[in-house]
């Protein structure tokens, strides 16, 4: 069963509407997840901050997995008998560089295949979108410019952190109308779920359609 759970934030009091959708998921809080970071955490300093998070919602079980300074193959199969894999914020480009330098997209897709399920957060999310179009365009607001493709683990665009501010708004919906293609922008306690292919919105979505005409 291929579920996929696509966080804007992952903070106490923020994301508990899709803390639950997680939990749900999971065969109880004595389930273990595997970690991956955007980039190396040589001194476990936003790991530890992580497990403190995970704690909080029941999971004591956590693994980290290093896909940068501290990559050892030799790991993978711990990873991959995990219940979840987290893929963490951080920069969506070097993280999408790790992933594709250590071919990490095939193990993500057995993993998926196998049952287990896969959260991304904020940049971990972005990336199993079909491109990284989004960066920056509340600022750049440019979606002429060919965007870098990421992982295609979903068939639609995510943007996190939305604040429904007018200009953001004007530039997702161009976005969606020349890129055509669907864009879920979420409020830090919103979020998406996929399961089997079907898409869920959790707490405060704004879906923005491809025109069609």
């Amino acid at each position: 069963m291929s579920q996929i759970l696509l966080y804007s934030d992952f903070r106490p009091g923020v994301s508990g509407l899709m803390d639950d959708e997680l939990l749900r998921r999971m065969a109880g809080t004595s389930c273990r997840v595997g970690y991956i970071p955007s980039e190396s955490d040589l001194k476990r300093r936003y790991f530890e901050k992580i497990c403190e998070r995970y704690e909080d919602i029941g999971i004591t079980n956590v693994t980290y997995f290093d896909l940068g300074e501290e990559f050892h193959k030799e790991n993978i199969p711990d990873l991959m008998s995990c219940d979840a894999i987290h893929l963490s914020g951080g920069d969506p480009e070097k993280f999408l560089a790790l992933v594709r330098q250590r071919g990490f997209k095939d193990h993500l897709k057995i993993f998926l295949k196998k049952g287990g399920v896969l959260t991304g957060i904020s940049a971990g999310a972005m990336i199993l979108t079909p491109s990284l179009g989004l960066l920056g365009i509340d600022s750049k607001n440019s979606p002429s410019a060919k965007p870098r493709s990421a992982l295609k683990m979903v068939d639609f665009e995510f943007y996190p952190h939305f604040k429904e501010d007018d200009a953001t708004k004007r530039a997702l919906t161009t976005y969606a109308r020349v890129r055509q293609t669907r864009v879920y922008a979420c409020d830090d306690d919103g979020g998406i779920v996929v399961n089997q292919g079907e898409v869920a919105t959790v707490g405060r979505v704004t879906c923005f359609e491809p025109s069609r005409g």
